[in-house]
């Protein structure tokens, strides 16, 4: 009798050990401290936008996109999204992260500043006349690009970063 306590004392033991060895242990997620947050950006532009996730003023999180994304392993807590584009108004959202959950925010527009600075960085066709402007030289003497043109000459524009 003490015998046959002892084996099904031994292959209960055994049953448990084969079950906590399971990787899908429940356990494992509740013991989690961190969470992920999902962003849904419609950008019908295809805009390329920064993204930087803040707790306080030190940023958490970084990346670049131009659709929607997603952050991993944020320690749970309070944070600020940020979105910036260029000729875009920058968004701002707070988020809490909470522990081993996702956080979706869905239908995230980009909206352009004013109508003018949503055309930025479109540039010009091969063969189209650019527009008029002037910028200073070197000694502060302002040049036109049509006071080029008009005198028939071929215009080549080299900017420069000037140290100071």
């Amino acid at each position: 009798m003490y015998d046959a306590r002892i084996y099904i004392t031994l292959l209960i033991l055994l049953f448990c050990a084969i079950g906590c060895e399971n990787s899908d242990n429940p356990v494992d997620d509740i013991a989690s401290t961190k969470g992920t947050l999902q962003v849904e950006v419609l950008n019908q532009q295809n805009v390329s936008f920064q993204v930087a996730l803040y707790q306080g003023e030190e940023i958490v999180a970084k990346t670049d996109s131009n659709r929607s994304f997603e952050i991993t392993d944020i320690e749970a807590g309070s944070y600020i999204l940020r979105l910036t584009a260029a000729g875009y108004k920058e968004i701002e959202r707070n988020v809490e992260i909470l522990a081993g959950q996702v956080i979706s925010i869905d239908g995230v527009t980009l909206q352009p500043t004013s109508q003018t600075e949503s055309n930025l960085g479109q540039g010009l066709n091969i063969g189209t006349r650019a527009p008029d402007f002037e910028l200073p030289d070197g000694n502060g003497n302002l040049h036109s690009l049509s006071q080029y043109l008009d005198n028939g000459k071929d215009v080549v524009l080299v900017f420069y970063r000037f140290g100071g």
